[in-house]
């Protein structure tokens, strides 16, 4: 089939909880849309597999054949090399360590397949089509199961020396504080990740209010939490309020060394709205420098869940482009 067929872009978007894959168009409409468990039990080659069927059974029941895609982009969590398609290792993904994953997928997918960090594919999206269209430097946090990065700067995604650049989740914000995945103490992922703010939650529960054991084995999630504040728990407003200052720390030190037009912040914990919003932009007023915050827009991502499958996809259109 000729290149003038090639008319779609695959977005694959792999989380510590769940895989979600894109059919895209090449302006960055998503076309069709699908997510299931990631598994990570499994290990690592049975997740693979999954992924690679999950996906071609996908495309064939939307009639998409490979030789009508343009090119693939798999977004995944940790540090990576993204000009050779390895990935390093992922603290949420036990096992990953240097997994040659754009290598394999092309084989397995039969296109042309290219690996960017997750966070960087979600900034990507919101540049490409969302919340940072008309931007031409900002930064952007992915808060969910882990807290990632993403730095854009004069429309280049900013990658340093080994792919590593923008792992926002592993500033530290409270100085050997709470252990965090990577090996490291009080990494920011450590107090307003998805997982943290449950922990926080219970923690409070029980020193604050003394419920028992009992209660606090119960489940709940950081979005459940996230709803009850917004409904008026004065309890959960708190620790989303205190996850809003553990990111204005972050945001604040960012700000100072990069200078950005925006941040944006996406994932689910993002809906609290002024519950998080407002402590962020109070700990960035006391911590950042008057020049680097008197302009910043800082401001909840617009293209919700599915940000790094698009982003997945614009970065193997202009990866495609530029080897071209």
């Amino acid at each position: 089939m000729t290149k003038t067929h090639k008319k779609y872009l695959l977005g694959i978007d792999i989380g510590a909880t769940n895989v979600k894959a894109g059919i895209v168009s090449a302006k960055g409409e998503l076309l069709h849309q699908t997510s299931f468990p990631t598994n990570v039990r499994d290990g690592k080659d049975a997740v693979i597999h999954t992924i690679t069927e999950q996906v071609r059974h996908f495309c064939a029941h939307h009639g998409i054949h490979a030789d009508e895609l343009i090119a693939a982009g798999i977004g995944a969590p940790g540090p990576l090399d993204y000009k050779t398609g390895i990935l390093y290792f992922a603290p949420n993904l036990p096992g990953w360590h240097n997994v040659q994953l754009a290598r394999i997928f092309t084989q397995k997918l039969k296109t042309d397949t290219f690996l960017e960090n997750d966070a960087n594919c979600a900034a990507w999206g919101e540049h490409w089509t969302g919340a940072a269209v008309d931007a031409q430097s900002f930064v952007m946090y992915t808060l969910g199961t882990g807290i990632g990065g993403g730095i854009i700067i004069e429309n280049r995604i900013l990658h340093g020396r080994d792919g590593a650049a923008a792992e926002l989740g592993h500033v530290i914000v409270v100085p050997d504080g709470e252990a965090c995945g990577c090996g490291s103490r009080g990494c920011l992922e450590a107090y307003a990740s998805a997982p943290a703010i449950v922990r926080r939650y219970k923690s409070a529960l029980r020193w604050e209010v003394g419920i028992s054991a009992t209660i606090l084995e119960q489940s709940i999630s950081a979005e459940e939490i996230v709803t009850k504040a917004t409904e008026g728990d004065i309890f959960c407003k708190k620790i989303i309020e205190g996850t809003g200052k553990y990111l204005g720390r972050s945001i604040a030190g960012i700000l100072n060394i990069f200078n950005p037009e925006m941040v944006i912040i996406g994932g689910g914990v993002s809906n609290a709205g002024p519950i998080l919003f407002e402590p962020i932009k109070n700990e960035v007023n006391k911590l950042a420098l008057e020049i680097a915050r008197r302009k910043i827009n800082i401001t909840q991502a617009k293209l919700g869940t599915f940000a790094g499958v698009i982003g997945a996809a614009g970065c193997a259109l202009t990866r495609l482009e530029i080897s071209a």
